[in-house]
């Protein structure tokens, strides 16, 4: 019975319509299969349009979700793509990085190393000189000699005379004994 009332159209002059179809030939009788079968012969196919009308209804539903999925699954294939190019350009940049730094790292090692020589050198060469400084006022004080001590600079005074530049070495001190 319900079937046949959702088959009726609602809102605006079908409602009328329907009023005035049930009044006239009875509310019961009019919903009933029989009466649909014999009185309305013409009607027969009323039960098959509601049902046609559902399956056109479930088609339109089941090509409307079809279309969101292929939407979605383009849209994803999509992201993916990009993702995968993303990941590609940052791989290719992290590598570029770790290239980059594995030159600084061979160039700052060879700095280092390049440093470490001169400290070497330059720790040798103040042992020397000490030694030598040394050797000198012993082999004076052994000939009866005395030497007059070298003037003490300050640290300002060997600064100003400090040459800053690669290699650089300090100009002459002042003459031993002067009090320049």
């Amino acid at each position: 019975m319900h079937d046949v009332i959702n088959l009726i159209p609602q809102g605006g002059a079908w409602t009328i319509v329907a009023l005035l179809i049930v009044l006239i030939f009875g509310g019961p009788a009019i919903l009933s299969m029989q009466t649909l079968t014999t009185k309305f012969s013409g009607l027969k196919a009323l039960p098959g349009l509601r049902a046609r009308w559902k399956r056109e209804a479930l088609e339109e539903d089941t090509a409307r979700e079809a279309a969101a999925i292929a939407a979605l699954q383009a849209r994803v294939e999509s992201i993916q793509k990009n993702a995968l190019e993303e990941k590609d350009y940052l791989q290719g940049r992290i590598d570029d990085l770790r290239e980059e730094l594995r030159e600084r790292d061979e160039t700052r090692d060879q700095k280092i190393s390049h440093l470490e020589q001169r400290l070497d050198r330059a720790t040798t060469y103040i042992q020397y000189a000490t030694e030598w400084a040394h050797r000198i006022g012993v082999w004076a004080k052994s000939r009866g000699l005395e030497l007059p001590p070298p003037r003490w600079e300050s640290f300002y005074e060997w600064e100003q005379r400090f040459t800053p530049r690669r290699d650089a070495y300090p100009r002459e001190p002042p003459a031993a004994g002067s009090l320049d």
